[in-house]
């Protein structure tokens, strides 16, 4: 704007005001909206791209509260397999059948945790899961296959509370970074 205000100042002075053509003038004042355009456009970008972010933000919010659930989940179908270990829990049920229904629940949150993980975001809950991986996946096979199953109960090992502690602390973990997220969030 300054310089405008020099650029008339000079052309006044020197009483060539009436000399400059209207197209000049026109082109000024195209100059001085173009700019105005410029700033409102940078300023419009940086906006939209703060409501990227936090749009990116939201959805990984939901793909990692999902993977928390999942995880409750596990750990809720662990509780209700202990109650099949009970005698008196489990007159007039098919064991069998139960066990092989709540092994194929587990598999599903498993599979499901694994989907909503980002290798970026959580290479700890991923590296958590692979190591014990197997120990977790064969459980919950042999749990689908009635391996657990015995005299129409199910039988309470060292694996399933092993299994069950692994799942909490991955749960521990999305749940560190769901508050994170939320925090980012606000």
């Amino acid at each position: 704007m300054r310089f405008y205000v020099k650029y008339f100042n000079i052309i006044r002075k020197r009483g060539v005001f009436r000399k400059v053509s209207g197209l000049d003038i026109i082109n000024i004042i195209l100059v001085f909206v173009s700019g105005v355009c410029t700033f409102v456009s940078i300023k419009s970008a940086l906006k939209s791209n703060s409501y990227y972010n936090k749009s990116k933000n939201l959805f990984t919010y939901k793909d990692v509260s999902i993977a928390y659930k999942e995880c409750q989940t596990i750990i809720d179908t662990f509780s209700e397999l202990y109650y099949l270990a009970n005698k008196n829990e489990t007159i007039g049920k098919n064991v069998d059948k139960l066990v092989a229904e709540y092994g194929k629940k587990m598999k599903k949150s498993l599979n499901e945790i694994r989907a909503k993980t980002y290798e970026k975001d959580f290479k700890q809950v991923k590296e958590y899961l692979e190591d014990n991986e197997n120990e977790i996946e064969e459980y919950i096979d042999g749990l689908i296959s009635g391996n657990y199953v015995e005299d129409n109960l199910f039988k309470k090992n060292k694996d399933a509370k092993i299994c069950e502690k692994n799942i909490k602390r991955v749960q521990e973990l999305i749940k560190d970074r769901v508050d994170t997220l939320s925090e980012s969030l606000k």
